[in-house]
């Protein structure tokens, strides 16, 4: 069981040794708890099928999951906030999350925004090359690659349809 002194001192010291604590997996509440008050992820992978329940019910809209990695084919993410991803999302990893979800880098995952039905929600990414995008309950499946990938952003538009167009950036 970690309590919050011993998270921020391992996260600390890592940080000390450029690595950067993301996540923490743990079988105990406290520690659970605690992780999510820090804003890491407690969940990083497909749960089994008994072990499928809610997710995150303690973290605030405003907080945001910082993922400085690619994700790779058989990870999911799972996170009541925004999620933010430096790196590639593989094909066969999720990254689902309550709030936006933003990849500086390629999808070729799946990716669910606004879990909880938030059709305010949104997915950008460099490269938007999805198996699945999903937001609130709007669903795109397989958007073809792009030969010259451009910065796209997804939202649903005024006639309730999950849509993606050009990520003015600037």
């Amino acid at each position: 069981m970690l309590k919050v002194n011993d998270l921020v001192e391992l996260r600390d010291q890592l940080s000390e040794r450029n690595v950067a604590l993301w996540a923490v997996v743990s079988e105990s509440p406290t520690t659970e708890q605690t992780s999510q008050l820090l804003g890491l992820a407690t969940r990083i992978s497909k749960p089994r099928p008994e072990e499928q329940k809610q997710f995150f019910d303690t973290v605030s809209d405003d907080t945001a999951l910082f993922i400085a990695k690619t994700i790779r084919s058989g990870t999911r993410i799972e996170y009541p906030g925004h999620v933010v991803v430096v790196g590639d999302v593989n094909p066969g990893a999720e990254v689902i999350a309550e709030g936006n979800v933003v990849v500086w880098g390629r999808v070729r995952g799946v990716i669910h925004a606004g879990v909880k039905g938030n059709r305010e929600a949104f997915i950008c990414a460099l490269d938007l090359s999805a198996n699945q995008l999903r937001i609130a309950d709007e669903v795109s499946a397989m958007l073809k690659p792009q030969k010259d990938p451009k910065p796209e952003i997804a939202t649903i538009n005024d006639e309730g349809k999950l849509q993606a167009e050009l990520w003015n950036i600037n």
